[in-house]
């Protein structure tokens, strides 16, 4: 391996001497003693330019060796897309020989790294130089759009965050982590909001069963069928007897018979009475009590929330130099609650003490001890007075099956419970147009917290875009626009998955209702809260209607949903959860999601090349990977240009117009000895150096022969 003197070696003068540290003096590498003899590979060192180097060489002659190791050694957070040093080549467990090297950079600083090869980058270790493998790229850019474009965007990011003043980051390590630091509450805020409209969705969704058509056929249906066992048990009715007391025919009973069983059945009633008196307040206890425990429960959870939110003032609160108890406290009283909840307990105790049928003592023992001496009495009559009994008695039973089947408005399966929910029905639709403009209320809510969220992405995304308008490569030759704005992301997808596509409404059919979906998403104006509020009565409307047909037929949500969630298709619409703030990034007038992977891979060179403020080393394997060579020249030959005035820049090429357009400051030739244990030697110099040139035709251009036939081919010049 030839490095020679750096002197020697160097085209251009390092200037930026305050930054030692920002810039690669050199790397060299170390065979150990326990590395196979007839495995050569590494050895000795190369010196690095501090402006711009070019790697070149043919297919497997340690180009990728090289920039691993840079990228190994400078800690870059990309190391699980190095081609050389991977686990499949050089540090394979068996076939790998990475254990045997050891690789040394040395800063302009002085500072040196050693690791050997066989090592991984650590998690915690500091990134100091940028790498990006073309394996990283390729992957990243290769992502389907809006579902995996996390990745992308992550390198977009990493780029916007260089351009955040150091004062305004808050002392924040990534764009990510700012925004949820400004955006935090406002998060909070919405989380409360979808709280309070799942609440509302569920009522909502039990309503609309309610008005479903078919219970109200089933609700006439049970009052009809109520009604023909009301009409059957009219004719049994017991035929009605005279009062033997009344005939002057008749004997009459002893007096003090019949005032005994007078004094037997009002004790029986009375008891009767003080039953269902006593079966009365045992349910109402029963409600005062659980509601009285609900409310106590609602306290404890407002108390255990206040109590979050407080520890949660503690760290802003203490910077400022205040006490957080003196920002905010709360006061709750919960004895009145408590009581009412221990007086409940008692009546529950007491009513059911009262009911035990074991009690000796009880009103059910009472009763029966009563029934016998109505019996006892009744015995004593002669046989049409008995007669006589014998039919009040069977005209009480029938009397009290009458009661039962006609019931009362809050016996829900009694003629009058059933006629009561009935007439209910007719007030649902206005209950539920209420509850429909809770829930759009509260999405506006949200949108106006998701709207404040997007007003911070703007004002953190304002320095790059300054930067875009300011520079003339990035806004006249490149042509980038970029702004901050909210953004649906995958709302088709997720109602689409809640519904069952094979039933009848707006949304029947795959592709049709795909179609409807986004139809009713591509109107929508995401920052206008206008827009929005009539995107959620449109998708409203077309759940409950099939749109298909003209006029539009009513039909049921439930009957659409999978699982009869219907509760989740509100949540889904009215929480808002799939749209976000978003960068929005054109260039040259196509937006983000429209560009094929080759210009995804050419936006995000662009950005480090140009657009990133960082000034750690950057180190990019075959840029013009999947790029023609009109782009190439077009655009990242001047970005390149751009960044060699700020930073080092080291690029792994095939492309001539890379190494030689760009006017390289140094040329590394990488060249392996397959022949000799696969001995790699970098050998370096200015493009001038005749060497050079001759390893620079002979690599990116394919000997200078083939280049002057092309040239007479090509008629340069004519």
């Amino acid at each position: 391996m030839h490095s020679g003197n750096k002197l020697n070696c160097l085209s251009g003068n390092f200037t930026n001497y305050a930054r030692l540290n920002k810039y690669i003096r050199g790397v060299s590498f170390q065979r150990k003693p326990s590395a196979p003899a007839a495995e050569r590979w590494f050895s000795g060192g190369i010196s690095f330019n501090p402006g711009l180097v070019a790697i070149v060489g043919n297919k497997g002659s340690g180009k990728s060796a090289l920039a691993d190791t840079l990228g190994f050694l400078g800690a870059c957070k990309n190391s699980d897309s190095f081609s050389f040093l991977s686990k499949q080549r050089f540090r394979h467990p068996t076939g790998g020989f990475a254990s045997n090297f050891d690789a040394t950079l040395e800063w302009e600083s002085g500072e040196q790294v050693t690791r050997c090869l066989a090592d991984a980058v650590k998690p915690e270790e500091v990134e100091r130089l940028k790498y990006l493998p073309q394996d990283h790229v390729e992957k990243v850019c290769n992502e389907l759009v809006g579902i995996g474009e996390r990745g992308f965007e992550q390198e977009l990011k990493g780029v916007i965050f260089s351009h955040v003043p150091e004062a305004r980051r808050l002392g924040q390590a990534t764009l990510d982590d700012l925004v949820r630091f400004q955006t935090g509450e406002k998060q909070k805020r919405i989380d409360s909001l979808l709280r309070q409209l799942r609440e509302t969705s569920r009522s909502r969704a039990v309503l609309e069963a309610q008005a479903d058509p078919s219970a109200k056929r089933e609700l006439q249906e049970k009052i009809k069928r109520r009604e023909i066992e009301l009409d059957a048990h009219e004719k049994v009715k017991p035929v009605e007897q005279l009062d033997p007391s009344t005939s002057n025919a008749s004997s009459s009973p002893e007096p003090e018979v019949l005032q005994g069983l007078t004094a037997a059945e009002n004790a029986k009633k009375a008891i009767e009475d003080q039953i269902t008196q006593t079966e009365d307040r045992l349910r109402t206890a029963e409600r005062r009590r659980a509601v009285a425990k609900r409310l106590i429960e609602k306290l404890d959870n407002f108390q255990k929330d206040f109590n979050v939110f407080a520890a949660s003032l503690s760290e802003d609160a203490e910077e400022l130099g205040l006490n957080p108890a003196d920002l905010a406290s709360l006061s709750i009283r919960k004895s009145d609650a408590e009581n009412i909840l221990n007086e409940a307990a008692l009546a529950i105790s007491s009513a059911k003490k009262q009911l035990d049928d074991t009690d000796p003592l009880g009103l059910k023992n009472q009763f029966s001890d009563s029934q016998l001496k109505v019996s006892e009495f009744q015995s004593k009559l002669d046989l049409p007075n008995r007669a006589y009994q014998a039919y009040l008695k069977e005209l009480g039973e029938w009397q009290e099956k009458r009661t039962k089947l006609e019931g009362d408005e809050h016996e829900a399966e009694s003629l009058k419970g059933l006629k009561a929910a009935l007439a209910a029905l007719d007030d649902l639709p206005a209950t539920i147009a209420t509850l429909k403009s809770q829930q759009s209320n509260l999405a506006l809510e949200i949108h106006a917290e998701k709207l404040g969220q997007a007003s911070v992405y703007r004002s953190l995304y304002e320095p790059v875009q300054q930067f875009i308008d300011s520079h003339v490569l990035a806004r006249d030759k490149l042509k980038l626009e970029f702004r901050a704005e909210l953004a649906n992301e995958d709302f088709a997808d997720r109602l689409l998955g809640l519904l069952l596509l094979n039933r009848r409404g707006s949304f029947m059919g795959v592709d049709e209702g795909r179609a409807k979906a986004e139809g009713l998403v591509q109107n929508a104006r995401w920052e206008e809260a206008e827009s929005v509020r009539l995107f959620l009565d449109g998708v409203d409307q077309a759940l409950h209607t099939d749109q298909r047909e003209n006029p539009p037929l009513p039909v049921q949500l439930k009957d659409q949903v999978k699982g009869k969630k219907v509760d989740d298709v509100f949540d889904l619409l009215y929480g808002l959860e799939y749209i976000h703030p978003r960068y929005i990034l054109r260039w040259e007038g196509k937006d983000l999601a429209m560009l094929s992977p080759g210009e995804r891979g050419t936006l995000l060179l662009v950005f480090y090349l140009l657009i990133d403020k960082g000034d750690m080393p950057l180190l990019i394997d075959r840029p013009e990977g999947n790029l023609d060579n009109h782009t190439v020249a077009k655009v990242l030959v001047d970005c390149i240009r751009e960044a060699r005035k700020r930073r080092q820049v080291l690029i792994v090429t095939h492309n001539p117009n890379l190494a030689v357009v760009c006017d390289a400051d140094q040329i590394i030739h990488a060249s392996m000895d397959k022949m000799n244990g696969n001995a790699v030697t970098y050998s370096c110099g200015a493009l001038e150096n005749p060497d050079m040139s001759q390893h620079v035709t002979d690599v990116l251009e394919g000997t200078r022969w083939a280049f002057d036939v092309r040239g007479a081919k090509y008629d340069v010049g004519k």
